[in-house]
């Protein structure tokens, strides 16, 4: 072994000008790359990072006169524009939700909502403004608050229950372990670090995709059936009831009117396994054309899921609850869907998967809202 170590010490004192020439070039061109991001703007921050807020995850940043969806952020929400300076006729009204509200963009039209309201409240113009993000659940939701509540919001309202689970999945594996938070440092620091993590999300994220339409059509934008996730789900229940409160007295230290929404979802696609046995038999006695009796199934089915990835009852009902408790206006999405649904029972006639709502869904959601916003006379306050 000494004889080998002396060998090879001697290998590297013949080449150690070629060494070091290869590691100064290597290091050189690392350098001039970080440069050459660092001096076009390059800027990342990967959906998964922003449970430490800080000013490189807010939302908004200065544009002229307005307040604009900065550039990093453009891949995780919805470019958006608003004055800094609210006019004194403007009726600003901010939803909070994750991919269901960032959907609201592209299926369906905001402006119906916006013009029915105008026409109610025949003196002030709506801007409606959206913070939602694909995965994002209420403790991503609660950090970007302060921000939001520093944009003079007359109204925010709350539709989130879908991503609950899979945020803490998140949290667990890509913020509370030694790799995760080295990680987070590594995108801080570097921009060739944030460029790498680019390609790298955007391969997983098509190599995912790609299996999961292969196993369902619907579940694109889910996690794999077979992941292992351990939750304790009166945790999790307990800890999104908790920040929905925080939400609400955040926004009512400042003298913002909250609505809260329960969540529609979709009972015709089954839960993971071993849920879906239960759902085989709701199932059934939904072809006996029992209807009412196959909705209370659907959902307890739904509800037994251990590894939940969409809203729920249990859920909604805390909803219910919370808006009874604290006497905060409570827009029942849900309950409207289902009367509206074939059979009373929620399908692909409103909702395009598990969760997504449709065009035809969400103009039903934008009138619950409406509803909810008129017969609570927020308007006029």
């Amino acid at each position: 072994m000494f004889f080998i170590n002396i060998k090879l010490v001697k290998i590297i004192m013949k080449f150690k000008k070629e060494i070091l020439l290869s590691v100064f070039s290597i290091f050189t061109f690392i350098l001039f790359f970080e440069i050459g991001l660092r001096i076009t703007g390059f800027d990342y921050h990967h959906t998964y990072i922003g449970f430490n807020i800080s000013d490189n995850d807010k939302i908004f940043d200065l544009s002229g006169g307005y307040y604009a969806t900065r550039k990093q952020q453009e891949d995780i929400f919805t470019y958006q524009k608003f004055l800094v300076n609210k006019p004194k006729n403007e009726f600003r009204i901010f939803i909070l939700g994750g991919s269901s509200v960032r959907n609201l963009h592209f299926f369906s039209d905001l402006n119906y909502l916006k013009d029915k309201l105008e026409k109610s409240i025949g003196n002030k113009q709506v801007r409606i403004i959206t913070i939602g993000a694909d995965g994002y659940g209420t403790n991503r939701l609660l950090l970007h608050l302060p921000e939001v509540l520093g944009y003079e919001p007359d109204l925010i309202i709350v539709y989130s229950g879908h991503n609950e689970f899979w945020e803490t999945f998140i949290m667990k594996n890509f913020t509370d372990t030694p790799l995760s938070r080295l990680n987070n440092k590594l995108i801080e620091v570097s921009k060739l670090y944030q460029l790498e993590s680019v390609a790298i999300n955007k391969i997983i994220k098509f190599t995912l995709d790609q299996r999961e339409k292969k196993q369902h059509p619907l579940f694109s934008s889910y996690p794999k059936i077979d992941l292992d996730l351990e939750f304790n789900k009166t945790n999790v229940y307990r800890n999104y009831e908790n920040n929905i409160i925080k939400m609400i007295k955040l926004a009512k230290e400042k003298n913002v009117d909250v609505i809260i929404s329960t969540v529609a979802y979709n009972r015709m696609i089954p839960p993971f396994k071993p849920a879906d046995s239960y759902y085989n038999f709701c199932d059934s006695l939904f072809k006996q054309k029992k209807f009412d009796e196959a909705l209370v199934c659907f959902d307890q089915a739904l509800d037994s899921d251990l590894q939940p990835h969409r809203a729920s009852k249990t859920s909604n009902e805390i909803i219910k609850n919370i808006s009874k408790t604290y006497k905060i206006p409570l827009a029942d999405v849900d309950q409207k869907i289902v009367k509206s649904s074939k059979y009373n029972i929620p399908g692909l006639d409103l909702f395009y998967d598990t969760t997504h709502l449709n065009y035809d869904g969400n103009k039903i959601l934008l009138d619950v809202f409406y509803g909810a916003i008129t017969d609570n006379g927020l308007l006029s306050q």
